[in-house]
């Protein structure tokens, strides 16, 4: 019979940081789910139970279901010290070698852009240029929202009369990223010029159905009259609230009709994609995968993990 207190003592006993507390009561409250179905404990469940759970999960990385099942194992190696429960060897038998049969495929195909041609399809279903860079940007090579936030204008060297088309990146990871793609370049050229911004993705045809963007320094503007400090001395200066981040996204799921997206997994679709074109021409090594990392602005020493997301991607396509 499911007991809700059993998994709340758990965490109280077994986790001493209110942070990890909290983070461990999120995954349990959606393991919550699957307990009620099953009117049994975690601790309960048989192998294959414990594997449409897993899938339930939606787990697309090693690490995350290494993390998810160590703390679900921990659950399960608690009770039975506690006597309330016998040892459950379905625990055991999950292939720690292999996770990849836990995922759910559906999923991790979908949270990732496939190619240039899917990138720029879905750019097509955006109307405005603005909310396009939220897909570019990251897909081109900058690797962080921070630096998608803070590319100014002055630094996107994407005019008729620059040469070679690039992207300056300052900060931690100063850097060059080469734009080679005339569709990025008329996308950025585009978004860099036009102050319009057509509400609720151009399908409205009220009168405020168009808004114009401050007039600041950065790529990526906020519109005016939606609650930004225009009176302010400095409007150049506004940088997009990072807050609204996470809003943006969601719009741009649902208008895209790509619901797994945000920005760090088009981060990795763009890695992805060289990745793929360096593979055409060798085979890949250690190195590669470091100096795919550092032109996105990101540390190299996080090379084993994009090596395994990578593979992992890869064979999650071989499925289809």
């Amino acid at each position: 019979m499911y007991n809700p207190d059993l998994a709340k003592k758990f965490i109280k006993e077994t986790y001493n940081k209110k942070d990890t507390q909290r983070v461990i009561t999120a995954l349990f409250k959606r393991l919550e789910v699957v307990e009620k179905d099953y009117n049994k404990n975690l601790f309960e469940f048989s192998y294959e139970e414990l594997v449409d759970t897993l899938r339930y999960l939606n787990c697309t990385t090693r690490n995350a279901m290494g993390e998810k099942l160590t703390h679900m194992c921990n659950y399960e190696k608690w009770a039975s010290e506690k006597g309330i429960c016998q040892k459950n060897l379905a625990f055991y038998n999950i292939d720690r070698k292999d996770y990849r049969k836990y995922f759910n495929l559906d999923t991790l195909r979908k949270q990732y852009i496939r190619d240039r041609d899917e990138l720029y399809s879905r750019c097509n279903k955006l109307a405005n240029d603005q909310d396009k860079l939220f897909l570019v940007l990251p897909y081109e090579g900058l690797g962080s929202t921070d630096e998608i936030l803070h590319l100014t204008k002055e630094n996107c060297l994407v005019d008729e009369n620059d040469d070679p088309k690039r992207i300056l990146v300052e900060g931690e990871s100063r850097r060059i990223i080469p734009i080679l793609d005339e569709r990025s370049v008329t996308i950025l050229q585009d978004a860099k010029k036009n102050p319009d911004y057509r509400v609720s993705n151009g399908t409205t045809n009220a009168k405020s159905a168009i808004r114009y963007t401050l007039d600041t320094k950065y790529m990526i503007r906020a519109t005016k009259g939606k609650g930004n400090a225009t009176g302010v001395e400095n409007i150049s200066d506004i940088v997009f609230s990072y807050r609204s981040v996470g809003t943006k996204m969601k719009k741009i799921q649902e208008w895209t009709g790509k619901y797994n997206i945000i920005i760090d997994t088009i981060v990795d679709s763009g890695m992805f994609d060289k990745l793929f074109a360096l593979e055409k021409v060798k085979k890949l090594e250690t190195d590669d995968f470091k100096e795919v990392l550092l032109f996105f602005g990101k540390n190299e020493s996080s090379n084993q993990a994009l090596k395994e997301n990578f593979e992992d991607y890869k064979w999650a396509l071989e499925q289809e």
